[in-house]
């Protein structure tokens, strides 16, 4: 869209239907558009000057998240492991997904399009509990899945590496 001068009214349109609100130019300009349903949405503008209005902008197609994501799905190996992991799980397309082990984040992951995801960890001896949580890719951040427990024992588990 060109740049508006002080006195233009810029006019937004959101699916093609006006926004309902108009807003003038200072040394630039601000707008707010609430109300805007989730989805996959098209804006476009228009600027008006002294009674006459430009053609509408070109189109940029938005899509509206304020959903958070579900927690994800950890798949832990329950018992004794060795101290090189390889943890898996799913959760949302294309989602962030942060590892926690022992209240501390360990690794990040990104989801693939099925939502499938894996993070390489080594870890301690010792019992340590597990988590994750993911974070949309609208910045929306989910709540943690549900804690799991696992011992890593470097001398007995089975996939041992010196």
């Amino acid at each position: 869209m060109r740049a508006c001068t002080d006195g233009d009214i810029v006019q937004v349109f959101v699916d093609g239907v006006a926004s309902g609100s108009a807003l003038t130019c200072l040394d630039g300009y601000a707008l707010a558009v609430p109300g805007v349903a989730e989805g996959s949405r098209t804006f476009a503008a228009s600027v008006a000057r002294g009674g006459l209005e430009s053609e509408r902008s070109g189109t940029l197609i938005v899509l509206v998240d304020r959903t958070p994501p579900a927690a994800p799905i950890v798949l832990t190996t329950a018992g004794v492991v060795g101290p090189n992991l390889t943890l898996q799980g799913s959760g949302e397309a294309q989602a962030s997904v942060e590892v926690i082990v022992d209240g501390v984040a360990q690794c990040t992951a990104v989801a693939d399009t099925n939502g499938q995801w894996q993070c390489a960890l080594t870890l301690a001896s010792g019992s340590h509990v597990i988590a994750a949580r993911q974070t949309d890719l609208a910045g929306n951040g989910g709540p943690a899945s549900a804690a799991g427990t696992f011992t890593v024992d470097r001398l007995f588990a089975s996939g041992f590496e010196p």
